[in-house]
């Protein structure tokens, strides 16, 4: 039994920024066939798109998206062994529609970083005010 090939996986995520509140985002994958042992599963895809919109000074951000635009994530498998010539297919409804609503609590801004000193800056300081001196 020959159980040599190449899987192919490639994917790939656009994000396009439409206005200051509209993004439109769209992807997807591909899955080549898979030889694994007696069994061959078949190529897979799934391409998605979706658009957000933000509000309330960008705290608020409401996306519409949907998955597996053209439902061809399904899994099929053959074996093909000896006198075994089999095929099993799956098949769902892998498309999904999302509606997500999403909110950022809290404060919005990031007060700047304290400034610390440790002993090497503070000897540091040290001998430079005594070497001005004399």
């Amino acid at each position: 039994m020959d159980n040599s090939g190449i899987i192919f996986n490639a994917g790939i995520n656009h994000s396009i920024v439409l206005s200051p509140k509209y993004t439109f985002e769209f992807g997807g994958f591909y899955l080549s066939d898979q030889p694994q042992g007696i069994i061959t599963i078949s190529p897979q895809s799934n391409i998605f798109a979706g658009i957000q919109r933000s509000f309330a000074q960008k705290r608020g951000t409401l996306r519409v998206s949907v998955s597996d635009i053209f439902k061809s994530q399904q899994w099929e498998k053959r074996t093909l062994f000896s006198n075994i010539d089999a095929t099993f297919k799956n098949t769902w409804d892998s498309r999904q529609f999302r509606l997500t609503l999403s909110w950022k609590f809290g404060k919005q801004t990031i007060t700047g970083e304290r400034r610390r000193k440790n002993a090497s800056e503070e000897e540091k300081n040290r001998i430079q005010m005594e070497g001005s001196r004399g």
